[in-house]
């Protein structure tokens, strides 16, 4: 008698839901982001005198 384990079928679909693999995506974009500072434009024109 073969035993027909089908948990494993039937959870696989939750980790394809489009809603899931959405925000897992945007959890991943905002661990690599890298955090920039905000130049204004006093600090343009000072870079580009001394520099």
């Amino acid at each position: 008698m073969a035993i027909r384990d089908r948990g494993k079928k039937k959870s696989q679909f939750a980790f394809g839901m489009p809603e899931l693999i959405k925000s897992q995506r945007d959890l991943w974009r905002d661990t690599v982001r890298i955090v920039k500072s905000i130049v204004d434009e006093y600090e343009k024109w000072r870079s580009t005198i001394s520099g």
